[in-house]
């Protein structure tokens, strides 16, 4: 299992969409940084959450940026969760 790791606005770099084809359902998104606003876009939000249900959100990021993370798709999670899902997977490859 991969934890596939995204900071760069989906908007301005396709690699969160060139990627889905690589992840497998049983890995995890966790979408950080810019990334956070991919959650504003049903074009983008869609596949992710079709091709995984293991999608996170870094909600510190979500607030500095003003996105809602309500969305119930979503795992809103904190430093520590992001430590903790780190340490779940057996690797993490920052996109």
């Amino acid at each position: 299992m991969i934890l596939h790791k995204f900071s760069v606005s989906p908007f301005s770099q396709s690699n969160l969409i060139s990627a889905l084809s690589r992840i497998d359902p049983n890995d995890g998104i966790l979408l950080m940084e810019d990334a956070v606003y991919g959650l504003n876009s049903a074009l983008i939000f869609e596949p992710i959450i079709q091709r995984t249900k293991n999608v996170y959100a870094l909600q510190p990021d979500c607030v500095a940026r003003g996105i809602s993370c309500s969305e119930q798709a979503i795992t809103q999670i904190d430093y520590d969760g992001f430590v903790a899902l780190s340490l779940e997977y057996d690797k993490v490859i920052s996109w």
